[in-house]
C-alpha cells in the first residue's frame, strides 16, 4: 500500500497534478523529470539508500530536526523535502533554502556530511504529517542523466503540552 501511495505521488508530481510551478522546482529541473526516470534506479548500487526515522514526536512549540541520511556511496548533494497530510496531495516543502509556496519561515533545511535535516521550529498541530526526503545525483550535463532516490517515510506526531 505504501508503494501505491508513493507511485501515485511521483506520477502526480510528474504530470503537474500536485500544483507545482516552475519556480518551485530546484534549478528548473522539473522540465526534465519523467515518471519512468524518477521511478528507476538506473546506475545506482543496490547498497545506496536514504534512511529516515520511521517516526518522531514533539510537543507544541518545540523544534524538531528530522534526518535523511545517505549511505552506500554516491554524492548525496541535492535534497528536497515533501509533506503529505491525510486527504491531501503531497506538498513540496523545500530545497536548500528555497521554500515552496505558502511554506512558513519556521521550516528550514540544513546538511552535515551525507545527512540532510528538515528543521521545524515552533511546532503546530498541523505539522503532524508524513514527511519524505528526495535526493538526486547529477551524473552529467545531459538531459535524463540525474539519478533520484527517495527516503522512507517519517511520521511526525505533535503532542499536546
Amino acid at each position: 500500500m505504501a508503494w501505491a501511495l508513493l507511485f501515485w505521488t511521483l506520477l502526480s508530481f510528474c504530470a503537474g497534478k500536485a500544483g507545482k510551478t516552475t519556480s518551485q522546482w530546484p534549478s528548473g529541473q522539473q522540465k526534465h523529470w519523467q515518471p519512468a526516470h524518477i521511478l528507476g534506479d538506473e546506475g545506482l548500487s543496490t547498497q545506496q539508500v536514504l534512511t529516515q526515522p520511521p517516526s518522531q514526536s514533539m510537543s507544541l512549540g518545540q523544534t524538531v530536526k528530522l534526518s535523511c541520511t545517505g549511505s552506500g556511496g554516491g554524492s548525496w548533494n541535492y535534497f528536497s523535502w515533501y509533506r503529505h497530510l491525510p486527504g491531501q496531495g503531497p506538498k513540496f516543502l523545500l530545497y536548500g533554502s528555497s521554500k515552496g509556496e505558502g511554506i512558513p519561515d519556521r521550516f528550514s533545511g540544513s546538511t552535515s556530511g551525507t545527512t540532510n535535516y528538515l528543521n521545524i521550529a515552533n511546532a503546530q498541530a498541523e505539522d503532524e504529517a508524513d514527511y519524505y526526503c528526495l535526493s538526486w545525483e547529477k551524473k552529467s550535463n545531459t538531459i535524463h542523466s540525474d539519478i533520484f532516490r527517495w527516503g522512507g517515510q517519517s511520521k511526525i506526531f505533535v503532542l499536546p503540552p
